[in-house]
């Protein structure tokens, strides 16, 4: 009998102090959750690492029986209660690979989180570190460690996985113009593709030119854009000198796109060429001219005004360029003229306004495109002789004149001395 009391002693004592080590194995501090961001990096990119513990033990108990022999023995029964909190005492990161490094650590200012305090059974709490992906770094998923030092409890290391992709944002020409001449306006249409397998913010196109190319609108706001995903954007380019006979040349389109990973700032760059041609696809052609007039005599200059462009065009006039020299009308109004029209302006210019010798007129041609931009041809130049009229034809009638006029004065005379003698 007592031998049996005594095993059940032996196994009570057993029984509780299994409790007691079934309440320490479950007071554990765990990683339950982390966060990356941005998701994926650049090199050379800043974000955060958080990181959520937990106490994931629950408020234990245990009883314990005890059997006390001899007179009046009996049994006595105690039940102990275990809280499970645990104490954390510091909490730090470990580069990974040398590519992520703790920018608090970096900077010397702190190299560990101190007295985080005691999570009780159930309670969490989330640390965040300041993390930087150096700029030499390749393209891979690195693994910095948490590491956590529990007072009288089991540590914890947990590697936090952080990617890094150095894939940009591009911008693909899906149709620009290979040339373009004074006067028009032509399309030009980007893709711009996200080929990160993470999202970007914030992402604005702007563009510059050469001089004389204008581009509208001269930037563009997108927002965001999803991993892999492409976005359409469509700009119009114009060519806006004029007034120069210069050779063709090729003038340079930049495309820039901002963005944002995270926080983190980025740019990329994308450039076309458009060769910009001197020649007019508006077209002002001398149609009569004469070489040499005589001064006086009036002048009869005609042009045909030809639109070779593929868009028609509006306020169309032809204006003179002499403002000393009396030509009439001042400025020869033509309207508005489809593709491939060709209309008729004529100018009737007073020779005796004219200096002897060459004279060069020079005639404009004016109009206006689809965006209502006006434009003005380069100056056409009409060369006239002007000669100073005969003089000897000039005057004989003037003494043919005086002749008969003496003459018949004279017939005129001795008819009436006739009469008086008479």
């Amino acid at each position: 009998m007592r031998t049996t009391l005594c095993c059940f002693a032996v196994a009570a004592v057993i029984l509780v102090s299994a409790a007691y080590g079934m309440a320490e194995e479950m007071a554990a501090v765990a990683v339950v959750s982390y966060d990356v961001e941005p998701a994926v990096f650049f090199p050379g990119d800043e974000g955060i690492i958080t990181v959520t513990l937990k106490n994931t033990a629950t408020q234990s108990s245990a009883t314990e029986e005890n059997y006390r022999p001899g007179y009046g023995g009996g049994y006595t029964r105690t039940t102990y209660t275990s809280t499970g909190s645990e104490e954390i005492e510091c909490v730090r990161l470990i580069s990974g690979g040398d590519c992520v490094e703790w920018i608090e650590a970096h900077t010397g200012r702190i190299s560990e989180y101190r007295n985080i305090g005691a999570l009780g059974p159930g309670e969490s709490i989330s640390i965040s570190f300041p993390v930087r992906v150096r700029s030499f770094c390749r393209d891979a998923t690195y693994f910095p460690i948490v590491s956590v030092d529990v007072e009288k409890g089991k540590d914890v290391r947990f590697p936090v996985p952080v990617r890094v992709d150095s894939s940009a944002l591009n911008m693909i020409f899906e149709e620009i113009p290979p040339e373009i001449s004074p006067g028009e306006a032509k399309e030009i249409r980007l893709t711009v593709a996200n080929n990160r397998p993470s999202s970007l913010s914030g992402v604005c196109i702007s563009v510059t030119s050469d001089e004389c190319i204008e581009i509208t609108p001269e930037r563009v706001f997108i927002g965001n854009i999803g991993k892999y995903e492409r976005k359409s954007v469509n700009f119009t380019i114009s060519a806006v000198c004029h007034g120069t006979n210069a050779a063709a040349e090729t003038k340079r389109i930049v495309f820039e796109a901002s963005y944002k990973n995270g926080d983190n700032e980025h740019k990329s760059t994308v450039e076309a060429n458009v060769l910009l041609r001197d020649v007019l696809d508006v077209h002002l052609i001398l149609v009569h001219a004469p070489a040499s007039v005589k001064r006086g005599e009036h002048v009869r200059i005609e042009f045909d005004v030809a639109n070779g462009m593929e868009k028609p065009i509006s306020a169309v006039s032809v204006v003179h360029c002499a403002p000393d020299v009396r030509i009439l009308p001042s400025e020869s109004f033509i309207g508005d003229m489809n593709a491939g029209d060709v209309f008729s302006a004529s100018f009737t210019v007073y020779s005796e306004t004219l200096g002897t010798g060459e004279n060069t007129l020079k005639f404009k041609l004016r109009f206006r495109d689809t965006t209502g931009r006006l434009y003005e041809t380069p100056p056409y130049d009409v060369r006239i002789f002007v000669e100073e009229p005969d003089e000897t034809p000039s005057q004989m009638p003037v003494f043919a004149i005086a002749a008969i006029a003496s003459v018949m004065m004279a017939v005129l005379f001795f008819v009436m001395r006739k009469r008086r003698r008479t």
